[in-house]
């Protein structure tokens, strides 16, 4: 559940834009661009912690990406690159319109915004 939260409010409100020349942009929101993550340790009492967060979850921020798109519906290719490194991940389009893929090792989904 930590990790699922963590997902979340580090992507929220991210953009994955995919254009007609095979680029692609997958933009965070300015307040998760770069910075780690904000859990903090859980405790029962104030004397005893009980709940310890990894120390990744503090320390391993996420960037705003860029890179290409290649293939056609519903498989395709991503490669982004950002300052963590460059990585390529297989692609695929629900019948929802909803793209999934694999973003710094985490399966992210993108709904489609009406034309």
């Amino acid at each position: 559940m930590k990790l699922k939260r963590e997902l979340a409010d580090r992507l929220n409100k991210s953009v994955f834009t995919a254009y007609h020349n095979n680029k692609a942009i997958l933009q965070l929101s300015a307040a998760a661009e770069g910075k780690g993550s904000p859990l903090q340790p859980l405790g029962l009492n104030r004397q005893r912690q009980t709940n310890y967060v990894a120390l990744w979850l503090n320390t391993n921020a996420s960037y705003s990406a860029t890179g290409n798109w290649s293939g056609a519906s519903p498989n395709y290719l991503v490669t982004l690159g950002n300052k963590n490194g460059k990585a390529t991940a297989e692609a695929t389009i629900e019948k929802n319109n909803r793209l999934i893929f694999k973003y710094e090792g985490t399966p992210v989904a993108f709904e489609k915004i009406p034309d």
